[in-house]
């Protein structure tokens, strides 16, 4: 009898905040008590996750230092990026909301803090992305960091008289004008915490946490075998060829992962991208493959209307041993889903990351989502 085998990617699509320049009013005064209530607010996370998941055993005992901070669209700070250290050493960093999102805590991981970039790659940048060629001796220094959600943090400048961001993860150059936020308003992000109160299904208690530790990020930065797309495609691939926790597993995928990299970055149609996987390149990639490997149990199903409230569906895949693909269209980048933790108030996904090299980043779930989802199974 056939096992069900399923992928979830949720495209997170809903522009929450789209305004037409940056703020440039003087920066505030930094607010030390707030800072402070964002700090105990993160180091009860940390304290929380090091103490469920064993990935970050390392947690334990750490605390948070070197606070940045972060701003909207209209120049008001909405977050604060602490490193978590750890006997003098940087193991992690987290993203905990002001006081207009409760302290909430946005995102967290492996990752150190992301630096802004140098004169140097910042002109790199201009170049490559808008066309634009500046002396490094202009660039001068950010005006400030702009944090957007999910990964979405942008360093402010003034370029010729034009404000542009430049994502501190990617490097990729933007139009200030262009950016949008995908956390929602204070107001909006409340409503939604409130609609998932109320949307959790029986029998679903008032916590759940499960990760699948067999799935693993890759990718081979010597060879530049790092595209997102084909990248989690492996990560999802390698998992379901060597797991062990559910039987049986798919043996016949390709045993080295660099080959299945390859034939994935074919089939995804990478080259017709720059790299980049769309959407239904990246799911008829998977199916394609594994096709080739032997395997007819594959198929999609999309649907380009997904809720905050489908948070449950990941959960429900996850419990199934499952993962999922996640795109951010702002991105263009690919993350694999390996794991969910909810209680009452908070709602999260756990991403492997080929970029950041991440095999454990947590995500706040989307307040505000327009989305799209493909099931790839028997």
């Amino acid at each position: 009898m056939k096992k069900k085998l399923s992928l979830v990617l949720a495209i997170m699509l809903t522009l929450v905040l789209a305004l037409p320049t940056v703020a440039l009013s003087a920066e505030p005064r930094v607010d030390e008590s707030e800072v402070d209530q964002a700090r105990r607010a993160g180091q009860v996370f940390v304290n929380r996750l090091a103490g469920i998941d064993p990935n970050f055993l390392e947690w334990k005992g750490a605390h948070l230092v070197a606070p940045q901070l972060c701003y909207n669209l209209e120049g008001q700070v909405n977050a604060y990026m602490f490193a978590i250290e750890k006997d003098n050493r940087i193991v992690g960093r987290i993203v905990v909301g002001s006081s207009s999102y409760g302290y909430t805590v946005f995102e967290a991981g492996e990752a150190t803090p992301f630096p802004f970039p140098t004169a140097d790659k910042v002109k790199s940048s201009l170049g490559k992305y808008l066309g634009i060629k500046v002396d490094e001796e202009s660039i001068g220094e950010p005006r400030h960091l702009v944090y957007l959600g999910f990964g979405e943090f942008y360093a402010i400048y003034e370029i010729k008289r034009q404000m542009i961001g430049v994502n501190l993860v990617s490097g990729r150059a933007v139009p200030a004008s262009e950016l949008k936020s995908y956390i929602g308003s204070p107001q909006e992000f409340k409503a939604a915490k409130k609609q998932f109160r109320e949307s959790k299904p029986e029998p679903l208690g008032s916590s759940g946490y499960k990760i699948l530790e067999e799935m693993h990020v890759w990718r081979d930065i010597e060879s530049g075998k790092t595209y997102c797309g084909p990248c989690t495609g492996v990560s999802i691939g390698d998992y379901y060829r060597d797991r062990t926790q559910f039987q049986p597993n798919y043996p016949n995928l390709y045993g080295d992962n660099e080959c299945m990299y390859d034939r994935l970055y074919d089939l995804m149609e990478c080259d017709l991208f720059g790299g980049a996987a769309l959407p239904v390149f990246w799911e008829e990639g998977i199916m394609k493959m594994t096709q080739e490997c032997g395997y007819n149990n594959f198929g999609y199903v999309n649907d380009d209307d997904v809720t905050p409230n489908d948070f449950w569906v990941a959960v429900s895949d996850i419990n199934m041993g499952w993962p999922l693909g996640w795109l951010m269209p702002s991105q263009l980048h690919w993350r694999g889903i390996k794991g969910y933790w909810y209680d009452t108030d908070d709602h999260r996904i756990c991403c492997t990351d080929s970029k950041t090299g991440e095999d454990n980043a947590w995500y706040y779930w989307p307040s505000n989502i327009g989305a799209y989802t493909a099931c790839i199974k028997d």
